[in-house]
């Protein structure tokens, strides 16, 4: 039977409570906002939308490295 380390288990339980707590942290001054402007909402989408485009940009430039070269991947 495998048995799995009980360090990583504890690592990715805090990782996931920290990654919870962040997101709570951020949805925290929703409740005290009665209007938000619609310059100020766009300004939080434009954010969000190039922190996602980001992620999935660097994501995709480690696998590519992983299976070339930083040169292949930088010329691709």
């Amino acid at each position: 039977m495998l048995r799995i380390n009980e360090e990583i288990i504890w690592l990715g339980s805090l990782a996931s409570l920290a990654a919870g707590l962040a997101t709570d942290a951020g949805a925290l001054p929703v409740l005290f906002t009665r209007r938000i402007s619609d310059r100020l909402l766009d300004v939080m989408l434009g954010f969000a939308a190039g922190v996602m485009l980001a992620a999935t940009s660097f994501s995709l430039l480690v696998s590519s490295i992983d299976l070339g070269s930083p040169w292949i991947a930088a010329t691709n």
